[in-house]
């Protein structure tokens, strides 16, 4: 795995040997099981997850990471089922109120619907 990140942040490196070590914490709380971490190919994916969740958490692009991965839902369910904030208060309710097939969608701007033909005027379900 491409440590660059890592090495600038003065982290430990991450391979095969050391996932469990590096990620074990993060894991033992928040654990994707959406993503396996069974294979080379999981364990890069889950190090990615983590990663990039670390790295820019508040960087506004942790949503659009999560839809084209395809576990926005499950995402959402596991932080809305583990939060602390939840636990004592529902109050981050994103994961009851996700609904497939609009959730993980945009709307096409009006614009775009206008001009495009081959969008025969409608727009995403549900918008």
């Amino acid at each position: 795995m491409d440590s660059r990140v890592r090495t600038r942040a003065k982290a430990s490196a991450v391979d095969a040997s050391s996932f469990a070590v590096v990620y074990g914490a993060a894991k033992k709380d928040f654990n994707p099981r959406f993503i396996g971490d069974d294979s080379e190919k999981g364990k890069l994916r889950q190090a990615l997850y983590f990663e990039r969740a670390f790295e820019l958490c508040f960087e506004g692009v942790r949503k659009y990471d999560l839809l084209r991965w395809g576990c926005l839902y499950d995402a959402l369910k596991l932080f809305g089922e583990k939060s602390i904030v939840n636990v004592k208060n529902p109050a981050y309710p994103a994961y009851k109120n996700f609904r497939v097939g609009h959730s993980e969608l945009l709307p096409i701007p009006l614009r775009e619907i206008q001009s495009n033909p081959a969008l025969k005027g409608e727009n995403n379900p549900g918008y």
